[in-house]
C-alpha cells in the first residue's frame, strides 16, 4: 500500500500485546537453502515497517520496502540524490494515484549490496506527510513491487534480511513452512485467504503495518470490533482518523489457518483504489501479520511462505 501509514490514538492492553508479540525469545532458525544470493540487512521503523539503504548517484538513500506499491516512488525534493532523468518516450510521462496525477522519472541506477539495477522508473512525490509518523526513520524513497520482481528478491521476515539471488536457482522451500502461491492483479501481490471460510484475495503488503479489510467483508463476515480502539491512516492522497480495530476469528492464507488476526477496518477503494474491489480483493496482510508468520515473500518463483505454527 503505497505510502499508507498509522498511528494509535488510544493505547490499551490489546495493542501492548500486539507491540510486545515481536519481542518473544525465538527459536533459531534454519539457515535459507539459498547460497548464491546477497544477504541485505533490512531495518525497522517505529511502525513496524521494513527499511533498506541503497546507493544512488548522489549518495546513500533509505528506502522503503513496499510491496505493496506496485510502482516506486521517490519524494520530489531528492533530485540531487537519485538524479532524475526523463522516461523514455516508451513509457508515460505521467500516472494517476488515488485519483491525482504525478509526473514520472528515471533514477540512472541503485545499488544494494553490490547488485546493481539500472534505469529504475519511480513516481515523484511529496513524502513528507509519508514519514512523520516514522519519526527518525524518514525514508528519501519507497521501493516498490515492479524493482523487487527486478531483482528477484526474496523478502525475510524472519531475519529482517532481502535476500538477491545471484544465479538462477530459487529458494528451496524451507521445513516447516507451508507455501502459498501469490499472482499479480492490477500490479498487487495477491493470496487466496478466507475469512470465516468464506474466499476472498488480499494483497501482501509490507508497507502497511497492520492487516486491513473491506468494511463491507467486515459486516457480512459479522466480525466483531474492539470499539474503543481507533486508529489514523494516511495515504497518498487520503487521510482518516476513524480506522476502527476488528478482530478475525479464524483467518485463513491458504491452506493455512492462522486463527485470531487484528485487522484494521475501512474502505479498502479509498486507500487502494476503486479497480482492485472490482478483481476481488477484499483486504491486505501487512507486516504484524507477516512478521507474526515469519513470512518469506519470494517475488520471483510468486511463493509466500508462513511459518506453520508461527511466533505463537
Amino acid at each position: 500500500m503505497t505510502g499508507a501509514l498509522f498511528r494509535a490514538r488510544t493505547l490499551g492492553a490489546l495493542l501492548i500485546v500486539l507491540l510486545c508479540a515481536g519481542c518473544q525469545l525465538r527459536e533459531p532458525r534454519p539457515r535459507l537453502a539459498f547460497p548464491n544470493a546477497v544477504a541485505l540487512p533490512l531495518s525497522s521503523s517505529d511502525e513496524n515497517k521494513l527499511l533498506i539503504r541503497a546507493t544512488a548517484p548522489g549518495g546513500h538513500a533509505r528506502m522503503l520496502l513496499d510491496t505493496g506499491a506496485p510502482v516506486s516512488c521517490a519524494d520530489t525534493s531528492q533530485g540531487s540524490l537519485f538524479h532524475f532523468a526523463p522516461l523514455p518516450k516508451s513509457l508515460p510521462p505521467s500516472i494517476v494515484m488515488n485519483g491525482q496525477p504525478h509526473k514520472t522519472a528515471l533514477v540512472p541506477q541503485l545499488e544494494f549490496g553490490g547488485v546493481s539495477l539500472k534505469n529504475c522508473p519511480v513516481v515523484l512525490t511529496d513524502l513528507s506527510n509519508f514519514n512523520r509518523p516514522l519519526r527518525r526513520h524518514d525514508c528519501d524513497a519507497i521501493l516498490g513491487l515492479n524493482e523487487l520482481r527486478r531483482l528477484r528478491a526474496v523478502v525475510d521476515f524472519g531475519s529482517h534480511t532481502l535476500w538477491i539471488p545471484q544465479d538462477f536457482a530459487r529458494l528451496q522451500m524451507p521445513v516447516g513452512w507451508c507455501a502459498v502461491p501469490m499472482r499479480v492483479l492490477e500490479g498487487h501481490l495477491v493470496v487466496p485467504v478466507a475469512v470465516r471460510g468464506v474466499p476472498t484475495l488480499f494483497i501482501v503488503d509490507t508497507g502497511a503495518p497492520i492487516s486491513l479489510i473491506d468494511s463491507a467483508l467486515r459486516v457480512s463476515r459479522c466480525i466483531p470490533l474492539k470499539k474503543h480502539y481507533t486508529f489514523s491512516i494516511s495515504a497518498i492522497h487520503y487521510q482518516t482518523k476513524s480506522v476502527q480495530l476488528g478482530m478475525i476469528p479464524n483467518l485463513q492464507i491458504g491452506s493455512l489457518n492462522i486463527g485470531q488476526t487484528p485487522v484494521g477496518v475501512l474502505d479498502i477503494a479509498n486507500i487502494m483504489g476503486s479497480g482492485v474491489q472490482a478483481f476481488g480483493i477484499t483486504g491486505l496482510i501487512g507486516s504484524h501479520t507477516l512478521e507474526q508468520w515469519e513470512a518469506l515473500i519470494d517475488c520471483d518463483s510468486m511463493q509466500l511462505y508462513l511459518k506453520q505454527n508461527g511466533k505463537r
